[in-house]
């Protein structure tokens, strides 16, 4: 969704989403003019992320994104980075960062769209922050809609699978992950168990003795809700 955001602004935008990805940006890191990075990723971290570009680069931002509660902007810049960036993200928040480090197109900054596509007013009740973000447009609303369709089915069957093994710490960690992106769809309400479990990162189950009924639960919920998006608003 960053990456679909940032490139109708008019920025060029590399996503690296595994290690191998990072290793071939990182041979070209002098084109680039800044870099933003998540913090807990599989196999890799945001620190490893950043000791990985300073090794090579020494003066291109690096910004942290993250939902970890316990990091403040001056625990990040402590650590190196540029500054934080907390999920969920508000893209203004980018935009800002970007005009600030001049990246964003002369354009982009100095004048707006005033005719803007309009999409169905059903997507705009139910979806009125991603509406928003892309100046209603229908076309890039329904292909952030599809990618998130896609991967929440095989994160509730991953998350469905650490369950049934009884793997507390891996759905922590997957819960982490999957629910900042679901206040970006007005969907808060789906995410209080995951929020829970990412809260308790660095416990084990005991504290949480009920974890596995509560995130099948949530399973099902976001099935619903995935499955009222694929038959509503992408048939």
């Amino acid at each position: 969704m960053i990456s679909e955001y940032l490139t109708r602004k008019g920025c060029k935008v590399k996503l690296c989403s595994n290690p191998n990805d990072v290793n071939g940006f990182l041979r070209i890191i002098t084109l680039f003019d800044i870099v933003f990075t998540d913090m807990q990723m599989n196999q890799i971290t945001g620190t490893d992320i950043l000791r990985k570009v300073r090794a090579k680069d020494r003066q291109i931002p690096v910004w942290l994104m993250t939902a970890h509660d316990d990091y403040t902007s001056e625990r990040a810049q402590s650590e190196g980075f540029s500054g934080l960036i907390r999920k969920p993200i508000q893209m203004s928040c980018l935009t800002e960062i970007l005009s600030r480090e001049e990246d964003i197109p002369s354009k982009e900054k100095d004048t707006r769209i005033e005719e803007e596509k309009k999409s169905t007013d059903k997507e705009k009740v139910q979806f009125p922050q991603l509406n928003a973000l892309f100046q209603g447009d229908e076309e890039a609303v329904k292909d952030i809609l599809s990618g998130f369709v896609n991967s929440a089915n095989k994160d509730m069957d991953t998350l469905t699978t650490y369950i049934e093994e009884e793997d507390f710490e891996k759905a922590q960690q997957l819960s982490h992950r999957i629910h900042p992106f679901f206040s970006q769809l007005d969907a808060d309400y789906l995410c209080t168990a995951l929020r829970k479990m990412d809260r308790l990162r660095g416990k084990d189950q005991s504290v949480y003795p009920e974890w596995k009924e509560d995130l099948l639960k949530t399973v099902n919920e976001i099935r619903k809700f995935t499955a009222d998006i694929r038959d509503n608003y992408l048939a």
